[in-house]
């Protein structure tokens, strides 16, 4: 019985000094080999062969011309012209403005011309005007491809 627990005891300490020693030196998975491919740089020459003998190299250009597209380009875009500055005139006046509840204004502006009244918030169209400009006390009208500033009273 004595020798039993003996041997108990000396596997115990074997095993021990075992999980001792991997938890010393843990183990370090393999490196695995790299899938890609290796490519090989052949180095430069110290005496380039010159004359007859020697390799034309292709210039960067050339071989960059290797991987981009040949197709003719298109025709570069005309750049925007210069918004025209807006005209001012007297016959298209501000009256009021409005805050929905939802948050979103609309102004109030009188063409005096026929006497109609115009109900326009910002960038949205209506009637073929669009408000495209609002300032503390200007504004800008846009119908058919004129600018029109409006100025008015202090709100």
């Amino acid at each position: 019985m004595i020798a039993r627990s003996r041997l108990i005891d000396i596997l115990l300490g074997i095993c021990a000094l075992a999980l001792g020693v991997a938890l010393a030196y843990p183990v370090r998975p393999a490196t695995l080999p790299d899938p890609r491919p290796r490519m090989e740089v052949a180095e430069a020459p110290k005496n380039p062969p010159t004359g007859k003998d020697a390799v034309p190299r292709p210039s960067i250009s050339e071989i960059a011309s290797l991987f981009t597209d040949h197709r003719a380009s298109p025709p570069a875009a005309r750049p925007p012209a210069p918004p025209s500055t807006p005209e001012r005139v007297s016959w298209l006046r501000f009256v009021a403005f409005v805050v929905g509840s939802d948050g979103q204004t609309v102004y109030f502006f009188k063409n005096d011309q026929n006497g109609r009244v115009l109900m326009l918030s910002y960038r949205e169209p209506h009637d073929g005007w669009t408000l495209s400009g609002v300032q503390r006390n200007a504004w800008v009208l846009e119908h058919e491809a004129h600018q029109y500033l409006i100025t008015g009273k202090e709100r």
